[in-house]
């Protein structure tokens, strides 16, 4: 597949098929893994608040428009996402700008609510932990926050800051409740998804509505030690009969 390939969101604006992901990448690698991805071709970047890396990120994407002949900001396509301990309404355009101020740029081409969950937010320091814990070590969620809301103050945002907006991990059931509740359709939805979990109704309720999906984690998710995708000796076959590498092939 082609780096360059794009598809239409119901933005009508271009997303590239292809993406370079930053999640648990490491730090002091991760600004140079986006530079070189950059320099390779790719034009699509997958970021989040929880990451943790944007700052690193930012100058990747400012040394490849530095090093790459004629590579402009309006050439990339830059995804990044709200947190779940940012999810009442009042703080939504405060998250954005913290996420542009981070990777020091004016504007993102694709902003996500990253859970339908909200966390707790109650704590007083700027600084305070993306993950809140109760005394039992369980997260402490946020009862008072509605999706929904959440979701009306993404639509509201400054579409010269966050030219679409949409979500991730979210079911059929969330989709429905969102659009519903708002009248509003999210322009992607991005979820896991890989041969080991391809998601059918899913896929076919986000076709249905004109919802864009991305998939993270297409090799497998390697999160909890199980083994990725491209290691089956099927696709193994598949890749060496179409002489193609593993990942190719998912």
């Amino acid at each position: 597949m082609s780096l360059g390939r794009k598809v239409a969101l119901n933005t009508g604006a271009k997303i590239p098929l292809l993406g370079f992901g930053t999640w648990q990448s490491e730090p002091g690698q991760v600004g140079a893994a986006v530079q070189e991805a950059l320099k390779a071709g790719y034009r699509h970047l997958d970021l989040a608040k929880v990451y943790g890396n944007q700052k690193e990120v930012a100058q990747g994407i400012k040394k490849a428009l530095s090093e790459v002949p004629g590579l402009k900001r309006e050439d990339l396509f830059i995804t990044s996402k709200l947190w779940n301990t940012q999810h009442r309404p009042e703080h939504v355009a405060a998250a954005l700008d913290d996420c542009l101020e981070e990777l020091e740029l004016e504007y993102l081409d694709l902003y996500l609510m990253h859970f339908p969950v909200a966390f707790d937010d109650s704590s007083k320091d700027p600084h305070h932990t993306l993950f809140p814990l109760r005394d039992d070590g369980a997260v402490k969620m946020n009862d008072d926050v509605s999706i929904v809301d959440t979701w009306k103050a993404m639509t509201k945002l400054d579409k010269h800051k966050a030219r679409a907006v949409g979500v991730s991990n979210f079911t059929p059931e969330y989709l429905e409740a969102v659009i519903k509740g708002s009248g509003e359709t999210p322009a992607a939805n991005q979820v896991e998804r890989h041969p080991l979990l391809p998601q059918p109704e899913l896929v076919e309720y986000c076709a249905g509505k004109g919802i864009h999906i991305t998939a993270y984690s297409g090799f497998g998710n390697n999160m909890f030690g199980e083994p990725l995708v491209i290691t089956f000796p099927e696709v193994k076959a598949i890749a060496e009969r179409l002489k193609a590498t593993p990942a190719q092939v998912v």
